[in-house]
């Protein structure tokens, strides 16, 4: 009987071993199979690769474990990881067949990293991935399976946000969430937790979150409690979209900010609408701002409080497309305070503006402190149409700025005054540098509406202007009249002019008067005069649109300009100037001149004396470049400008000079003579320039009288790269 027995149980022993060994071996082909399907179905919705290193199935704690699953990108992120997950565990429990419910016991997700790219050409990872979903939407059917997952957990998880045309990156780091989910008739109710650590450009600090999320009868609710670094507030909200209208919604948020030391108030906030697609003609959205007295302190020792109500409208149809309101506001942000009410309503054909708002801050500009009070104030009523000018009522806006430690005087006081008939902007201005006023009027605001021109007057009127410790004027111009050169154009539909007048500037110029004027066929500065330097400058530069042509025309005088004036002393640089300026040129942007071309520039300087030492290092006794005259002509011909031969006495040198310049391709042919004392000049540096010139007789037969050297400087070529040749006897 015994050796039966031990037969039997080496049969049955044999036996489980094989159908471990079996069940082995179908779970190890199901994990493979699992692995591979899982790939497949990721890789079919995604326009990604999926890889998951393996899959391990429980069958008697019904869980499956994935590790390694890693989502890469294709295309222009092809080798960059959009999510990572070391491991990952799905305990299944059930299936509700009437409801093609799949529930989830508990849903692990360990140490997960999600990236999200922004390209420099603006696409994005996650929606190149995704967009093979979207293309693959349809209709959803009654078939489709849902999910519900009890227990849902998030290990360790982290966030990071790269923008590559600017290279910033912002994260979300130790993500740990925990969910604990309830079913029942009425819907769900969700326990959860939420800690993370979050950093960016506008905010490093760590975030806690506790809270009850329920889905009961058809009504969303929220009641939350937010710790973000010192700062802690509860927040109520619920949401019910109407089940008469699908697309109709309405939810109700309060945010608590009586948890914290710092912090206080109550802030309320009512959304509600129809319809998510915003430009729909059926879509309306309106918000209700309620701030009971909210304080609120952040970790830099700023303080904010909100006290009022707002409430912003939307909706596309006829009836009103946009609205702003406030029945009584106040906001105060270190210091700085807005308060008031306003009431604005617009749609493409009305417009209704009433507003009555207050701002005051204070700033340091330049060790002052100053503060600045705003007032604004509306009262419009109007239509906006092409075929009409009606807009009864007005727009008001004045700010006032002050010095603290002279709070007596106004330092800018700006008005701006706007209605149907007439736009107005004036400016009053006392500080160290500038005392003036300037006044912006256009005629009528509403020119623009049918295309017609729009005149718009500037004028200033400024008693002193200075320029601290600057004791000159020096604009720079930069002009390009390139016809190629799009950034040049003349204005198509207004016309401004700009009229200065400046009593005083600090570099000595008084009386100034300029007019500017950018018109659709004229740009330019007329009727310029100014006192300076114990002399008088007056004339005008304009350009002219002509049958798409640009021509140019100036009239200038230049009478006693005084040199040492306006120096300083005259000890630097003294002499007194003359000049005039007569030209007119066609066609400017074209490269071929115009036979129209003409124009005459005559300078004269008289008792001129310039401070070098330059003499000084040749040995010469004399500290001076001095003249009593130099007079100088350029003249404006068809193709050409011609500096007319001229000559003037430096010191004891004699200089002669002429010159032309090709208008049609911009070659230059200029000479410049000098005749100078032989004692000049020492040994070396005779040499020195007998090595570097040619023989002046080549160009100039004229020996040099006894004593005495010439010397010949030619410059020829286009002007940008000329070249440059001396000659000597």
């Amino acid at each position: 009987m015994g050796k039966p027995k031990k037969r039997i149980f080496k049969i049955i022993s044999i036996s489980i071993t094989a159908f471990v060994v079996i069940l082995i071996f179908i779970n190890s082909i199901l994990n493979y199979y699992l692995r591979k399907t899982l790939e497949s179905a990721f890789n079919q919705e995604l326009n990604a690769i999926t890889e998951i290193d393996h899959v391990r199935i429980n069958f008697f704690t019904s869980r499956i474990k994935i590790y390694g699953f890693t989502i890469i990108g294709k295309e222009e992120f092809k080798s960059d990881t959009l999510l990572h997950s070391e491991k990952s565990s799905i305990k299944l429990k059930n299936f509700i067949k009437e409801d093609n419910l799949i529930i989830i016991d508990e849903f692990i997700l360990v140490d997960p990293k999600v990236n999200i790219i922004n390209s420099e050409y603006g696409t994005n990872n996650w929606e190149s991935a995704l967009k093979k979903v979207s293309s693959n939407d349809s209709i959803t059917e009654d078939t489709d399976f849902k999910l519900f997952v009890n227990h849902f957990i998030i290990e360790n998880g982290e966030l990071t946000q790269l923008d590559e045309a600017t290279l910033k990156e912002q994260s979300l780091r130790s993500l740990n969430i925990d969910v604990l989910s309830e079913r029942n008739e009425q819907g769900f109710t969700s326990d959860y937790k939420i800690s993370l650590f979050t950093e960016n450009e506008y905010i490093t600090d760590s975030l806690k979150s506790t809270g009850v999320f329920s889905y009961i009868e058809n009504t969303y609710t929220l009641q939350s409690n937010f710790i973000l670094g010192n700062n802690q507030f509860d927040f109520n909200g619920s949401y019910t979209p109407d089940t008469i209208s699908p697309d109709s919604f309405e939810a109700n948020l309060v945010f608590d900010f009586n948890k914290t030391e710092n912090n206080s108030g109550l802030l309320d906030v009512k959304i509600s609408g129809q319809s998510f697609e915003i430009d729909s003609i059926n879509s309306s959205l309106t918000v209700d701002i309620l701030a009971n007295q909210v304080n609120i302190s952040n970790s830099f020792n700023e303080n904010y409080y909100f006290n009022g109500n707002i409430e912003l409208s939307y909706s596309p149809d006829v009836e009103q497309y946009f609205g702003f309101k406030s029945e009584n506001i106040e906001i105060i942000s270190m210091g700085d305070t807005i308060s008031g009410s306003f009431d604005i309503r617009a749609n493409d054909k009305q417009i209704f503006a009433k507003s009555n708002i207050y701002s005051s801050d204070s700033l340091t500009f330049r060790n002052n402190k100053i503060k600045t009070c705003l007032y604004f104030s509306s009262n419009l009523n109007g239509i906006i149409s092409k075929e009409t000018q009606e807009m009864p009522g007005d727009f008001r806006l004045s700010i006032n700025s002050k010095s603290l430690t002279d709070y007596n005087n106004d330092m800018w006081y700006l008005a701006v005054t706007l209605n149907e008939s007439k736009f107005n902007l004036g400016i009053n201005y006392c500080t160290e540098h500038i005392t003036g006023v300037t006044n912006i009027l256009i005629a009528d605001p509403q020119s623009y509406l049918n295309k017609s021109i729009l005149e718009i007057e500037v004028n200033s009127d400024i008693k002193y202007l200075g320029f601290g410790n600057s004791t000159s004027l020096s604009p720079s111009i930069n002009a390009n009249l390139d016809s190629n050169n799009s950034s040049f154009k003349f204005p198509k539909y207004f016309c401004f002019t700009f009229n200065t007048k400046i009593d005083s500037i600090s570099n000595g110029i008084t009386d100034l008067y300029s007019q500017f004027v950018f018109y659709p066929d004229e740009i330019g500065l007329r009727n310029i005069s100014m006192n300076i330097a114990n002399g008088e400058i007056s004339g005008d530069f304009m350009l002219i649109n002509e049958n798409s042509e640009i021509n140019f025309s100036n009239n200038l005088e230049v009478n006693d300009f005084d040199l040492a004036a306006l120096f300083g002393d005259g000890e630097q640089i003294s002499g007194i100037i003359n000049l005039t300026s007569n030209n007119q040129l066609f066609s400017i942007q074209d490269t071929v001149p115009n036979n129209s071309n003409s124009g005459v520039n005559q300078i004269t300087i008289k008792h001129f004396k310039y401070k070098t030492g330059l003499f000084r290092e040749y040995e010469i006794d004399e500290d001076y470049f001095k003249s009593d005259s130099i007079s100088l002509t350029l003249k404006v011909n068809a193709d050409s400008i011609e500096l007319l031969p001229s000559e003037f006495t430096l010191n004891n040198a004699l200089v002669k000079t002429n010159g032309k310049m090709n208008l049609r391709n911009a070659d230059i042919n200029t000479n410049l003579l000098i005749d100078i004392p032989d004692s000049y000049f020492g040994a070396e540096t005779k040499l020195l320039l007998d090595l570097i010139s040619k023989d002046l007789q080549e160009k100039y037969p004229q020996r040099g009288h006894k004593n005495r050297l010439l010397y010949l400087l030619e410059i020829t070529g286009n002007i940008k790269d000329p070249d440059f040749t001396l000659y000597s006897d």
